[in-house]
C-alpha cells in the first residue's frame, strides 16, 4: 500500500512538474517572436528607396520616380520647381536648363535623386533622312562638299579604313567656325552660309574637306521676298510721285484757264454765236463812227459796253475750252503712267514667282 502511495505520489509530482513546464516555455518563444519582427520591420524599411537617384531629361520631357518598398502615400517636392517640377505621382518635367533636387518624402523619412535638365534636342523637321557622312577613303585627295542650312542638323565625317591602327586617333580642325564648326568625334555642324576646310590628321596622313554651307531655302526665300517688297515699294513711290505732279498740274491749270464742263459742239455753237454778236457790234459802232450827236454818243457808249461783255465771255469760253484741252491731256498722261505701273507690277510678281520656284528646286 504505501508502495502504490510512493508511485501515485511520483506520478502526480512528475505530472506536476511536465504541466509547468508546458506553461512557462511560450514566455521565450514570445521574446524571439517579437525580436524576429523588429528585425523584419527594419529589413522591410531598408529596401524603401527610390528607383533613381540621379536623373536627366530635356526641357519639355519627362522622367518617372518611383519610391519602392512601400505603400504608404508619398509626398513629393522639388527644391526648383522653375527648373523641374514633380507631380504627385512623382512624374518630372523639366522646365529648364539647370540642377533640381527631387525629395519623397514618407512619413519622416526623405529620398532624394538629382534631376540635371538639359536644352531641348535640336531636331530637323524638314526631314528625317540621316546626316550625310563625308567618307574619307584615302586620306590624301582633297574633296568637295556642299550642305544646306536647315536642311541638316549636322554632318558626320568618318575616316576610312576602319581598321586603321588604334594608336592614332584623327584630329578634326575647321578652319572657319563661324562656318562650320567639328566636334573632337568628327561630328560637323553647319553655322553659316559660307566656305570652310575641314581638316582631318590621322599619323602622319592629313585629308583636307572643302565644305561649302549653302543658306537655308527659308532665309533664301525670306530674301527674295524683302527684295520683292522693296521693289514693289519703289515701283509704288516712283507711281505716285508721278500722279502728283500731275495733280498738281491739273490743278494749276484749272486755277489759270478754268475749265469748260459743255460738250465740245456747245463749245462751238458757243463760239459761233458771241463771233457774229461781236460783228453785229462792230458794223454798228462803224455806222455811228462819224455821227457827233449827242445821241450817236450814247448809243455808241451803250454798243461799246455790249462789245466788251461779249469779248471777255468769248475770251473766258476760249481759255475754259483751252483748260479743258490742257486736263484731258494730263488725265491721259495719268492714266498711261497707271498702265505702266500695273505692268512693271505684274513684270515684278512674274520675277517673283520664277525666283521662289527656283529656290524650292534647289536641291
Amino acid at each position: 500500500m504505501r508502495v502504490f502511495k510512493r508511485t501515485i505520489t511520483a506520478i502526480c509530482m512528475a505530472l506536476s512538474i511536465s504541466l509547468g513546464l508546458s506553461l512557462a516555455a511560450p514566455a521565450p518563444a514570445q521574446t524571439m517572436t517579437v525580436e524576429a519582427a523588429k528585425k523584419a520591420s527594419k529589413k522591410k524599411a531598408a529596401k524603401i528607396q527610390l528607383n533613381k537617384k540621379k536623373a536627366t531629361v530635356y526641357v519639355g520631357k519627362s522622367v518617372q520616380l518611383k519610391l519602392k518598398g512601400t505603400k504608404t502615400k508619398v509626398k513629393w517636392s522639388s527644391s526648383r520647381n522653375s527648373v523641374a517640377k514633380v507631380s504627385p505621382k512623382g512624374k518630372v518635367t523639366g522646365k529648364k536648363a539647370g540642377k533640381a533636387v527631387i525629395t519623397a518624402k514618407v512619413k519622416k523619412k526623405k529620398y532624394k535623386c538629382t534631376v540635371t535638365v538639359k536644352k531641348k534636342k535640336i531636331i530637323n523637321h524638314e526631314t528625317n533622312a540621316k546626316p550625310p557622312i563625308i567618307k574619307i577613303t584615302d586620306l590624301v585627295a582633297d574633296n568637295e562638299y556642299k550642305v544646306r542650312m536647315g536642311d541638316k542638323v549636322t554632318t558626320r565625317v568618318s575616316y576610312l579604313p576602319l581598321n586603321a591602327n588604334e594608336a592614332f586617333s584623327p584630329i578634326f580642325t575647321s578652319s572657319d567656325t563661324d562656318v562650320i564648326t567639328v566636334s573632337k568625334a568628327g561630328e560637323a555642324t553647319p553655322v553659316a552660309a559660307g566656305n570652310a576646310k575641314i581638316e582631318i590628321k590621322f599619323g602622319q596622313l592629313c585629308k583636307i574637306v572643302n565644305i561649302t554651307v549653302l543658306e537655308s531655302k527659308e532665309k533664301l526665300k525670306e530674301a527674295e521676298n524683302a527684295r520683292y517688297e522693296a521693289e514693289l515699294n519703289e515701283l509704288y513711290g516712283t507711281y505716285s510721285e508721278s500722279i502728283n505732279r500731275i495733280n498738281d498740274e491739273i490743278g494749276f491749270v484749272k486755277d489759270f484757264y478754268g475749265y469748260f464742263y459743255g460738250t465740245e459742239s456747245q463749245y462751238r455753237a458757243r463760239v459761233s454765236e458771241l463771233n457774229r454778236q461781236i460783228s453785229n457790234i462792230q458794223k454798228q459802232m462803224l455806222a455811228y463812227s462819224g455821227n457827233t450827236s449827242e445821241e450817236a454818243k450814247t448809243i455808241l457808249q451803250r454798243l461799246k459796253a455790249s462789245l466788251n461783255g461779249y469779248e471777255n465771255e468769248l475770251e473766258e469760253l476760249q481759255d475754259g475750252w483751252r483748260g479743258r484741252t490742257q486736263i484731258e491731256t494730263l488725265n491721259g498722261l495719268s492714266e498711261l503712267y497707271t498702265e505702266e505701273y500695273q505692268d512693271a507690277v505684274k513684270i515684278a510678281e512674274q520675277k517673283h514667282n520664277e525666283k521662289i520656284n527656283e529656290i524650292n528646286a534647289q536641291e
